[in-house]
């Protein structure tokens, strides 16, 4: 897995570094996940589904965005974050998503654009108990944000993750243990 994290590093850092060179522009950010909640849904058949939910801890998380304009108000790109793990409200375990999605992104004006973010996220836990499995999901996010000097963005966005725990064996019924990691990240990058 950390092969993986790696390589999708090293791959957005050189989607985003070579952006000048196909005409399109791009960003490398940093944020902070200011508000988070963590649910999870277990589902078993002849069950009624059971949901349980908690505030999570703040997190931080680094990532990059390359961006094509369509014309001087529409733009669409690709991007991808790594978020540093993060824990439940009391928990002693930590887990973390690595969203890679597609965007679209609209100037409301020189200075100010809204966005909007889809695409999968890879789901990693901690201390997974060994008959279990961790499995992405759908990711998407909405919110906006501020250009300053053409060099420095700063951007609000409401995100939702989701990922699963499978079994590695059949248990013989149907299950399904699902997760969904809601929050509002505030990030500040670097144009170029």
């Amino acid at each position: 897995m950390r092969r993986l994290m790696f390589s999708l590093i090293i791959v957005t850092l050189l989607l985003v570094f070579t952006a000048n060179a196909v005409l399109a522009g791009g960003v490398i950010k940093v944020g902070a996940d200011v508000g988070g909640e963590l649910g999870v849904t277990v589902k078993q058949e002849g069950f009624l589904p059971v949901s349980l939910k908690n505030d999570t801890e703040m997190g931080f998380s680094v990532g990059g965005e390359i961006y094509y304009d369509l014309n001087e108000s529409l733009a669409v790109g690709a991007g991808a974050e790594y978020q540093l793990k993060r824990k439940e409200k009391g928990g002693v375990d930590g887990f973390n998503f690595i969203p890679i999605y597609a965007l679209g992104r609209f100037q409301i004006d020189p200075n100010f654009y809204v966005t909007g973010k889809v695409g999968y996220n890879l789901y990693m836990q901690e201390n997974l108990p060994e008959q279990l499995k961790a499995k992405g999901g759908l990711f998407f996010g909405f919110g906006g944000g501020a250009v300053f000097n053409d060099m420095l963005q700063l951007e609000v966005l409401y995100s939702i993750h989701n990922g699963k725990w499978e079994l590695k064996e059949d248990p013989g019924v149907d299950y399904d243990l699902s997760w969904k990691y809601t929050k509002i990240g505030i990030s500040a990058g670097f144009l170029f």
